[in-house]
């Protein structure tokens, strides 16, 4: 009972920010200073209607993080509140297209520049993501992307996509991977406090190293950090 309570709240509070923070959007569009507020405002209020507590490790370092590709895994749709709850400066996402169609959300989605992408059509996809390399050098942006493309809904870690990766070849920034402990296993929203995730910001890897491997080769490697850093976070999984 109190999961659909909670479900209910911060689906509102999500149409309300949204819609106050558009009407700010629509007068600065595309604003990237306003991006690390605009994400910390959603995440930490959300996160605090939920009843879920953070607990970082390396987390000072998004406060003044340069240009980079951040990534993340993908679990859950409460994904959106946490990783916003520590959002870096000027920092865009990328999304699918079909969030636009969500009101206010959708709206201020757009409206604060973040990067859509239309999965049903690669070519088009490719070249929103080539945009995306040439938005971030233009602008010293940060963008952050789940290279997993779906949530794994407790499934482990699944195979990440090389989209993330070729971004970072293009634009030639360094690769930031942040690690979130397991969600279906650490949270109970029927509980008034709900529980406590860890989250860990993983070595870079580095622009040498980016610049030397193809994206097929910095997936597989971010892919086996994460699963060494998530046997870590999750010590009960085998």
């Amino acid at each position: 009972m109190l999961e659909k309570f909670r479900v209910i709240i911060v689906s509102l509070y999500l149409l309300l920010i949204s819609a106050i923070i558009c009407l700010a959007y629509l007068i600065r569009p595309f604003h990237y200073p306003w991006l690390q507020m605009t994400g910390r405002i959603f995440g930490k209020g959300g996160l605090w209607l939920l009843g879920i507590k953070i607990e970082g490790e390396g987390l000072e370092l998004m406060e003044e993080l340069p240009s980079s590709v951040v990534i993340g895994n993908h679990q859950h749709n409460m994904d959106v509140f946490i990783y916003s709850s520590f959002f870096p400066p000027n920092c865009v996402t990328v999304g699918k297209k079909s969030l636009i169609k969500i009101p206010f959300f959708g709206w201020l989605y757009y409206l604060s520049g973040q990067i859509l992408i239309d999965r049903q059509n690669k070519k088009n996809a490719w070249s929103a993501m080539s945009q995306a390399a040439t938005k971030l050098k233009d602008h010293n942006l940060t963008v952050m992307i789940l290279p997993e493309g779906t949530r794994s809904k407790g499934r482990g870690l699944l195979p990440f996509k090389r989209g993330a990766f070729q971004l970072a070849k293009e634009s030639n920034r360094p690769i930031i991977p942040i690690a979130v402990s397991d969600v279906y296993k650490n949270i109970d929203l029927n509980r008034w406090h709900a529980g406590t995730l860890k989250v860990k910001v993983l070595p870079a890897i580095g622009l040498e190293i980016v610049q030397m491997k193809t994206p097929e080769e910095l997936a597989k490697l971010a892919h086996d950090h994460y699963l060494e850093a998530l046997r870590h976070l999750n010590p009960i999984v085998a």
